[in-house]
């Protein structure tokens, strides 16, 4: 036999006339498979034998566990991922990719498929980011099950889902004036918050990491290397403020403020270091304020925290 060894497989005639054939995987458990001609059961052990010295044996049993299951199981794996990333995974994850394939085979799930999974999507009206977002997590799941050879392709990758880029117009970008007027508005302790944001470009997250120690007074720089996130409940897990460095390298950077900017947040150190009683070392740490995020996007309320 050109595929399965001779001695691991074996074709047999059935009492009603079919013909069943037998092999054995590399860990020596039996399968079998029966069809109506003796030349389709040759012809079957002889792709199950290339597929076996490839090593792209697909064990029948495991080919047919339901999409949900696998998904779990892709789920339990996710525990080294960032909070923030797994939140974002346990959405997509649960609102849109399961319960369009539950109890769907593993295996059963093709590139069209997915193609209609995502034409579902929009129909919904979901924007076509979103859209991607999910088929982005669908095809991690089934990326697991091609690497612990569950199945031999992702119908999940490959996939094209345009985005509309929307451009810039005048009036999407603040003015300076507009900037002044909305620090205005903003109570005398947060001020420096906003400018912050303004002038110095930190991301909400990076803002609320912002320690007392990053920042250089004498050279009127600050240094961006950690993030404080809000991470709302999900699966099992509460609600908690994640604390971690930014997310790529390229974030951790140091920043050049203006001197009166600084000399700011000198002050409001100081006022906290006299009201507190303690010296000045903490972080320069927001916690997050609805009503401030209305207007800055989540930026935080308290500038100076320890």
């Amino acid at each position: 036999m050109d595929g399965c060894d001779p001695t691991m497989s074996s074709i047999d005639k059935q009492p009603n006339g079919h013909w069943k054939a037998r092999y054995r995987d590399k860990g020596g458990h039996a399968h079998s498979k029966t069809f109506l001609r003796k030349a389709d059961a040759q012809a079957f052990l002889d792709d199950i034998g290339h597929d076996l010295r490839r090593g792209e044996w697909i064990d029948p049993k495991l080919a047919r566990i339901p999409f949900e299951q696998w998904a779990d199981r892709w789920w339990g794996t996710t525990t080294k991922l960032r909070p923030t990333t797994r939140r974002g995974y346990w959405g997509m994850l649960q609102r849109h990719v399961r319960p369009y394939f539950e109890g769907w085979p593993l295996s059963a799930i093709t590139y069209m498929d997915v193609e209609e999974f995502i034409a579902h999507l929009l129909a919904k009206g979901l924007a076509a980011k979103h859209a991607r977002d999910c088929v982005s997590i669908l095809s991690l799941v089934m990326k697991s099950a091609v690497r612990a050879n569950v199945r031999k392709d992702n119908p999940a990758a490959d996939h094209n889902i345009p985005i509309p880029r929307r451009k810039l117009h005048e009036g999407d970008v603040l003015t300076m004036d507009q900037v002044h007027q909305l620090v205005a508005h903003v109570k005398d302790p947060y001020k420096p918050a906003v400018w912050l944001l303004m002038l110095a470009g930190l991301r909400p997250a990076e803002l609320c990491g912002l320690r007392v120690c990053d920042v250089d007074f004498t050279k009127h720089v600050i240094h961006v290397s950690q993030t404080v996130l809000p991470v709302h409940s999900f699966d099992s897990e509460g609600f908690a403020l994640v604390t971690g460095p930014p997310k790529t390298s390229a974030g951790d950077r140091r920043i050049p403020i203006p001197a009166w900017l600084c000399d700011e947040l000198g002050a409001l150190v100081e006022c906290r270091r006299r009201g507190n009683g303690r010296d000045s070392g903490g972080e320069v740490r927001p916690s997050y304020s609805s009503r401030l995020a209305t207007a800055t996007r989540s930026i935080g309320t308290n500038c100076v925290r320890r």
